[in-house]
């Protein structure tokens, strides 16, 4: 496997910071009492996504965890903000 650059590093956060914020966006919508069930499609797709970006198998899955709880604390800071239509006075 080629080893990655500094700047492919950065791009691939980037690209990592932009699906947790999609997905954290996505999740709001969804009603409280059905997210565990989205959580697991959320997981997928993250581990799709860790794959791509060729993260080896214990790291990929640490990866997945570590972007699940970022989902959950950008999800949580929504929540309390009034949701994905804007803060509260």
């Amino acid at each position: 496997m080629p080893k990655r650059t500094k700047a492919k590093k950065a791009d691939d956060l980037k690209k990592l910071e932009g699906l947790v914020r999609r997905q954290a966006m996505r999740m709001i919508e969804v009603p409280k009492e059905e997210r565990g069930e989205h959580y697991k499609l959320v997981r997928e797709s993250l581990m799709e996504s860790v794959r791509v970006l060729n993260v080896p198998g214990a790291e990929a899955c640490e990866l997945v965890d570590f972007l699940v709880r970022m989902i959950e604390a950008l999800l949580f800071e929504m929540e309390a903000g009034g949701g994905a239509g804007g803060g509260r006075a």
